[in-house]
C-alpha cells in the first residue's frame, strides 16, 4: 500500500509477457471456464457467446482475464480493483470480446505486441519469472476446463464461439476472475488476485475481458504472448500446487456506525485544472456564471449541459462532471447521473461531483449533525464508481445544508474548494452543516457480543417479510418462527412451486447443468440450459424454506406480490390486516443484482435494480401509512451503499436510498426504522462467490446465518438507538475499518 492509500503497481515495469500461442491460451481459457461454470469441456465451443450462452458477463470476463493474465505475464500480483493505467486499458479492450475464440486470439496478439524485446537480465527471486510461450489451443483448453468447472457444462458444449455472457452467463466481472486465474498459469502475473492489479495488468484485463467468446480470448492471449523478437521456448502451463485443506477460522461480526464527523478540507494544487473542460448540469444560472468565472481564472472551462440531453448515446469530450441533484424525482436524478457518467471517457476525467441541497439536516439529540434527511441514493453510485475509475482524482458527493443561506459567490467558492481538494478515502460524501465541513465515516462499535436485551414478541405477533421465500429473508423468517412461534407472512414475486421437486439432489448450478444435460441429451445448447438453471434453483430454495417454516409450528402465509406494483403491495398488506388485525414488524429484503461495469450497463438494468429497492420500499411504506405503524421496520441494505463495489453502481444507489429513508423515518415516526448495510453472507444473499472473493481481498468475510440473526434480534431489542448500521465480518487489520483512514 502506498502512502496515498493507493495499491502498489501490479508488476514491475521491467517485466514482460512471454510468447503464448492462441491454441495454448485457448486451452487454458477453456479449462478456466469449465472450472468456473461446471460445464464439461466438450460444451465450451470456441465461438459460443460467453455471456449469452455461458452466463459469463463482462465483469466475470474481467475476473477470468485477470487470472489468465497473471500466467501470461501481464501482471505480477493482484486483482482488478487495484488497476493501473496499462492494466485498465487491457481490461477495457479484451472484456468486450464475448467468445472463447475471440479472447484467445486477442490475448495471443496482445502478448506478441508487448512481449519481452530481448533476453532479460537475471531477476531477483522475488520478481516474476520470464513469460513462456503458449499457443492458442493450449490457452483455449485451459479456459474451456475452467468454464466447465464453473458452469457444470460438459466440454463438448463449450463451443469456442459461444458468447460467454449471453450464452453461458459469464459476465465481464466473472471473465475477469477467469482471466485472473488463467493468467497465473500463463505467466501474466506472478501471484495474487484480481483485487491487487497494477497498471500493466489492469490494462491487460481491461482489454481481454471485453472479448466474449472462448476462441476470441484464447486467440487474443496467444497473440499477446508472442515476443516482438526472439521467442522463449514454450513450456507447459504452470499449475499451482494444491494447498492442504484447512478450516478457516470464523471472522467475528463487527458492527459499525455510519457517521459524519468534522474534518477540515485538504487543498490540492489548482494547476491541476489548467486546460481542462468540465460540464455542469442543473446549476442555477447565477451559480453557473460564478463557477464559470472562477474556473476561468484557473485556465479551465465550464460548459453547461441541459438535463434533457442526458440520454442513451450521449458522448462528451470532457474532463469532469458537476451534477446538481434534482429533488423532485429520485429515479430521474439517478438516471440523469447515470447517463452523464456513461457519456464520459474515464481516462480523461479529473472530477466527478454531485451537489445536493438539503435544508433539513438530521441531528443527534444534543444538536450535533447526524446525516442528510433526503436524497436519491446518487452518493451510492459514486462510491461504487470509485472502484471502476480509480485514477480519477476527485469523485465526491457533496451535500450543502446551508445552500439557501450562502450568496452565489460564497457558494461557488465552496464548490471550487471541494474540486481543488485532496481525495476523500473511498469517495465518501462531504456535508456542510452550520458552516462546518463533515466527512462520512464508518466507525466500529466495541466488539459485538450477543446481548440479553433481545427482541420480545408474543406468539400472536405478525411479522411481514418482503422478499419471498429465498435468500437471507427466508433465514430470518425461519428464525422468527423458531424463536417466537409468531405468525409469519412472506411477500414474494414468484408463485409457490407446485408438484414434485425437479431434479432432487441437484442443488447447485453446476449439478443442475449436468442433470439437465443428462435429461435433454447432447444436442442441448448451453444458452437453453442457462435459462432453466436459475428458475429451478429458486424453486428448490422456496420448497426448502416452506418445509422448514412448517416444522416450527408457526402460522405461515405466503402472498404473491410484485413490490414494484403499488396495487399488489397494498392488496397483500390489507389482506394481512384483515386476517390478523396487526402488523408488528416488517423486514424489507427485496432486491436484484445485475452486476456490470458502468460502461456496460443499460438503462433497463438500472431501472430494474433501482426500482425493486427504491420504488418497492416506497410502495410498502405508503400502504403501511394507510394501515398501521409497525413496532419495527428493517431495510436490508448492502455494504456496497457505503463502501462501494465494482459493477454495482446501480445497486449501491438503490441501497443508499434505503439508508436515507430509514434515517429520516426513524427520526420522524414512533416505530424503529433501521437500515442494515449487510456484508456478504455465507451461502446466501445478493453476492455471489466471485464478489465474495473480491470483498475478502478487502478483509471482508462472510456472515454466518447465526451471526446475522443474533445481531438483528439484539439490535431490535435495544430500541431506536440506531437507524443505519454496517454489519459484516471483517478482520481487524482491514484498511477500511481504521478510523484514521476512513
Amino acid at each position: 500500500m502506498q502512502a496515498d492509500g493507493r495499491r502498489q503497481a501490479f508488476f514491475p515495469s521491467h517485466s514482460f509477457p512471454t510468447r503464448r500461442s492462441p491454441g495454448l491460451i485457448e486451452r487454458k481459457l477453456r479449462a478456466l471456464i469449465c472450472e468456473r461454470t461446471g460445464y464439461p469441456e466438450e460444451m465450451i465451443e470456441l465461438d459460443l457467446d460467453l455471456e449469452a450462452d455461458l452466463g459469463i458477463d463482462s465483469i466475470k470476463r474481467v475476473e477470468l482475464l485477470s487470472e489468465i493474465g497473471k500466467d501470461l505475464g501481464v501482471a505480477g500480483a493482484g486483482a482488478p480493483d487495484q488497476l493501473g493505467d496499462d492494466a485498465a486499458q487491457f481490461l477495457e479492450e479484451v472484456s468486450r470480446i464475448k467468445t472463447l475464440r475471440g479472447i484467445s486470439t486477442w490475448l495471443a496478439g496482445y502478448v506478441s505486441r508487448t512481449a519481452e524485446p530481448a533476453a532479460p537480465a537475471p531477476q531477483p527471486s522475488h520478481e516474476p519469472a520470464a513469460l513462456v510461450a503458449y499457443d492458442r489451443s493450449t490457452i483455449e483448453a485451459r479456459l474451456r476446463a475452467l468454464i466447465c468447472a464453473r458452469t457444470g457444462y460438459p466440454d463438448d458444449m463449450i463451443d469456442a464461439d459461444l458468447d460467454l455472457e449471453a450464452d453461458l452467463g459469464i459476465d465481464s466481472i466473472k471473465r475477469v476472475e477467469l482471466l485472473s486465474e488463467i493468467g497465473k498459469e500463463l505467466g501474466l502475473a506472478g501471484t495474487g488476485t484480481p483485487d491487487e492489479l497494477g497498471d500493466d495488468a489492469a490494462q491487460f484485463l481491461e482489454q481481454v475481458s471485453r472479448i466474449k467468446t472462448l476462441r476470441g480470448i484464447s486467440t487474443w492471449l496467444a497473440d499477446y504472448s508472442q515476443p516482438k523478437q526472439a521467442a522463449v521456448q514454450a513450456q507447459p502451463p504452470r499449475q499451482a500446487a494444491p494447498s492442504p485443506a484447512q478450516a478457516a477460522p470464523q471472522v467475528p461480526l463487527r458492527v459499525l456506525e455510519v457517521l459524519y464527523t468534522p474534518q477540515p478540507l485538504q487543498p490540492a494544487a489548482p494547476a491541476r485544472l489548467a486546460g481542462k473542460t468540465l460540464h455542469c448540469i442543473g446549476a442555477p444560472a447565477a451559480l453557473f456564471d460564478a463557477l464559470h468565472e472562477k474556473l476561468g481564472t484557473l485556465g479551465a472551462r465550464l460548459q453547461p449541459l441541459e438535463r434533457g440531453a442526458l440520454q442513451t448515446g450521449l458522448q462528451l469530450d470532457t474532463n469532469g462532471i458537476l451534477y446538481f441533484n434534482r429533488d423532485d424525482d429520485p429515479y430521474q436524478d439517478v438516471l440523469g447521473l447515470f447517463h452523464a457518467l456513461r457519456a464520459c471517457d474515464a481516462r480523461t476525467i479529473d472530477t466527478v461531483m454531485t451537489i445536493q441541497s438539503d435544508a433539513a439536516p438530521l441531528r443527534h439529540d444534543d444538536g450535533r449533525y447526524h446525516a442528510p434527511s433526503c436524497g436519491s441514493g446518487a452518493s451510492g453510485m459514486l462510491v461504487s464508481l470509485r472502484w471502476e475509475w480509480p485514477k480519477v482524482p476527485v469523485i465526491r458527493p457533496l451535500i450543502l445544508h446551508d445552500m439557501a443561506q450562502l450568496d452565489t459567490e460564497a457558494l461557488a467558492a465552496r464548490v471550487l474548494s471541494e474540486i481543488l481538494s485532496q481525495p476523500e478515502i473511498l469517495a465518501q460524501p462531504v456535508a456542510y452543516c452550520d458552516g462546518v465541513r463533515h466527512v462520512r465515516k464508518a466507525l466500529p462499535r466495541p466488539a459485538y457480543v450477543s446481548s440479553a436485551e433481545t427482541l420480545q414478541l408474543p406468539p400472536e405477533a405478525v411479522v411481514v417479510i418482503v422478499g419471498g421465500a429465498k435468500g437471507i429473508t427466508s433465514w430470518f423468517a425461519s428464525a422468527f418462527a423458531e424463536r417466537y412461534r409468531c405468525r409469519i407472512v412472506l411477500l414474494g414475486r414468484s408463485p409457490l412451486p407446485a408438484g414434485d421437486e425437479p431434479f432432487p439432489g441437484a442443488d447447485t448450478a453446476p449439478a443442475l447443468r449436468q442433470a439437465l444435460l443428462a435429461q435433454q441429451g447432447g444436442t442441448t445448447r448451453a444458452r437453453d440450459i442457462e435459462a432453466t438453471v436459475n428458475a429451478v434453483l429458486a424453486d428448490k430454495q422456496m420448497r426448502r424454506t416452506m418445509e422448514e417454516l412448517g416444522s416450527f409450528g408457526s402460522e405461515i402465509q405466503y402472498l404473491q406480490a410484485d413490490v414494484t406494483e403499488p396495487d399488489q403491495v397494498d392488496t397483500a398488506l390489507r389482506c394481512v390486516m384483515e386476517r390478523y388485525g396487526r402488523i408488528d414488524g416488517v423486514l424489507f429484503g427485496a432486491g436484484i443484482l445485475d452486476d456490470r461495469f458502468l460502461k456496460d450497463k443499460q438503462e433497463t438494468s438500472l431501472a430494474r435494480v433501482y426500482h425493486t429497492k427504491a420504488s418497492g420500499v416506497e410502495n410498502v411504506l405508503d400502504s403501511l401509512g394507510r394501515l398501521t405503524e409497525p413496532a419495527f421496520v428493517v431495510f436490508f441494505s448492502s455494504i456496497s451503499a457505503t463502501l462501494g463495489n465494482r459493477g454495482q453502481t446501480d445497486y449501491s444507489a438503490a441501497n443508499a436510498y434505503l439508508d436515507k429513508r430509514a434515517m429520516a423515518l426513524n427520526a420522524s415516526r414512533s416505530g424503529h426504522y433501521l437500515s442494515v448495510n449487510w456484508g456478504p453472507w455465507e451461502g446466501a444473499g445478493m453476492i455471489d462467490a466471485t464478489l465474495q472473493k473480491h470483498l475478502e481481498g478487502m478483509g471482508i468475510h462472510a456472515i454466518t446465518r447465526r451471526q446475522g440473526v443474533d445481531f438483528l434480534f439484539d439490535e431490535l431489542g435495544a430500541g431506536k438507538r440506531s437507524s443505519r448500521l454496517i454489519a459484516t465480518c471483517v478482520k481487524d487489520e482491514a484498511l477500511f475499518w481504521n478510523e484514521e483512514t476512513l
